[in-house]
């Protein structure tokens, strides 16, 4: 099998170069394969839906994620004409990225009582109930990603000294990291094990009897958060709204930028504006870098 360096070889422009190993680079990582070992026959069309998706909940422009798609599009192409594939798994209908689905994918944020409601429909005695009230609240108070709610373990949530925190695994060579949450979250995850009955193993259980006990998917987690935000009689809710809700709502209460950036675990600090109240030019000129920038001249 051809290794991305392979691909890459084949332009000459180095910027080029650097934009194609950047994008197929992001889309390794979700992939969970190192650059030049992975086996890209393993690769089909679902697990490129699932990238796509996390790139559309991450909220990022239509083309920006149309970037992205074209250039895993065509890497699977050059293997399919170097003979390595068949066919291109990217090539199915369900891939195509629509300019209207630029508003879909930012939809309004929630509100302290919105949570509530979505928090009572998931409140009740059953054990489904139990495990969707863990399920949001998780989301919430750790900003969670979809990817990131589905590698969860009853283990992953556990004290640290005096605080209760979401031990969050490495996925690839995304790294994880400690996630501070508040006690109620963590009583919600310990109901969960009394109704399992282990303090190990999967977060997220079916209790459907056709598949009862497994582990739940990232695209069954997605549409189990849509079903209770249309139970609470709230529009086009999943997982994103909660993760962009939650740091709105930390942001009006006075986290600065930089702590939503560590709290939603962003690489850059300009990518924290995007979840504050205020995006301003004047707010965001108000304290920068330069500000600290004392030269005697």
């Amino acid at each position: 099998m051809p290794t991305l360096s392979n691909f890459l070889s084949e332009f000459d422009s180095k910027h080029t170069r650097r934009a194609y190993r950047t994008d197929l680079h992001r889309f390794l990582r979700e992939m969970e394969m190192e650059a030049d070992a992975a086996d890209f026959a393993q690769i089909d069309t679902k697990e490129i839906e699932a990238f796509l998706g996390t790139l559309k909940e991450e909220g990022l422009s239509t083309s920006t994620i149309r970037r992205r798609m074209a250039a895993v599009r065509r890497f699977f192409d050059w293997l399919v004409s170097m003979g390595h594939l068949s066919n291109n798994p990217c090539r199915a209908a369900s891939l195509t990225v629509s300019a209207s689905e630029e508003k879909a994918q930012s939809p309004a944020v929630l509100t302290k009582e919105d949570l509530r409601a979505l928090q009572r429909a998931a409140d009740d005695n059953t054990r489904t109930g139990t495990r969707d009230r863990a399920l949001v609240l998780l989301i919430v108070y750790g900003a969670l990603r979809r990817s990131e709610v589905a590698s969860l373990h009853l283990e992953d949530v556990r004290p640290l000294g005096r605080h209760w925190v979401i031990d969050l695994p490495r996925r690839g060579q995304v790294p994880g990291g400690y996630i501070k949450i508040p006690e109620r979250g963590a009583e919600a995850v310990q109901d969960l094990v009394e109704v399992y009955g282990e303090e190990t193993g999967p977060l997220w259980r079916s209790f459907s009897n056709r598949n009862w006990g497994e582990q739940m998917s990232p695209d069954a987690l997605y549409k189990r958060v849509r079903q209770l935000g249309k139970k609470a009689n709230l529009e086009n809710v999943d997982i994103q709204t909660l993760r962009r809700s939650a740091l709105h709502l930390a942001s009006d209460a006075g986290a600065s930028l930089e702590q939503i950036r560590d709290h939603a675990r962003l690489q850059r600090g300009t990518s924290a504006v995007a979840y504050t109240g205020d995006t301003s030019e004047a707010s965001r000129l108000q304290s920068t870098a330069v500000d600290f920038l004392e030269i005697d001249v």
